[in-house]
């Protein structure tokens, strides 16, 4: 569940009392993307913010467009409070350029990623994340493979999302 998963992260910041939740995504044309986008809009709309265009940037899952897009954010906007980033792998890039400009995810910046991949545990701090029933997933797929294979028509499948709330995220509103 992209969506709901995007949607309890930000919820969780906003209840943190963030105002400015900046949201690195992946790629536009990846439904994926959509689909964490209309999460992180429905979570807004739902907490009667608005939503500002300016604060979406779009990079490709991975570490380094991560890196960079949260470089162009503190260059173009200086103080940021809290980024949702679409992938842990980019939210632990974003982490790095935090770093770099002597800011600290839970200390200076609430961060939170989507995945819940084995380092976002191992991070400095550990990285709230979005965790999805990897295994589940994967044994879904296969099944679906075989009815497809055997000419089973199929249906699509939303699975579950967690937020695991580890110490990458601190109480806001003062940006």
């Amino acid at each position: 569940d992209n969506e709901g998963g995007a949607y309890e992260a930000v919820r969780f910041l906003i209840k943190l009392g963030h105002r400015r939740i900046f949201f690195i995504n992946g790629p536009k044309t990846h439904s994926v993307s959509r689909q964490r986008l209309e999460g992180y809009k429905r979570a807004l709309k739902n907490f009667g913010m608005e939503f500002e265009e300016s604060l979406i940037l779009n990079g490709d899952f991975k570490y380094d467009s991560g890196y960079t897009l949260t470089k162009e954010i503190l260059k173009k906007f200086g103080k940021i409070e809290a980024i949702f980033y679409a992938s842990d792998e980019m939210a632990i890039g974003g982490m790095k350029a935090l770093e770099e400009k002597g800011l600290k995810a839970g200390k200076d910046v609430s961060v939170i990623g989507f995945d819940d991949i084995p380092l976002a545990r191992s991070t400095t701090p550990p990285l709230t994340t979005v965790s999805q029933p990897i295994n589940e997933i994967a044994k879904k797929a296969a099944d679906i493979m075989m009815d497809i294979l055997n000419g089973i028509e199929v249906h699509s499948i939303v699975f579950p999302t967690k937020l695991v709330v580890r110490n990458s995220t601190i109480a806001g509103g003062s940006a």
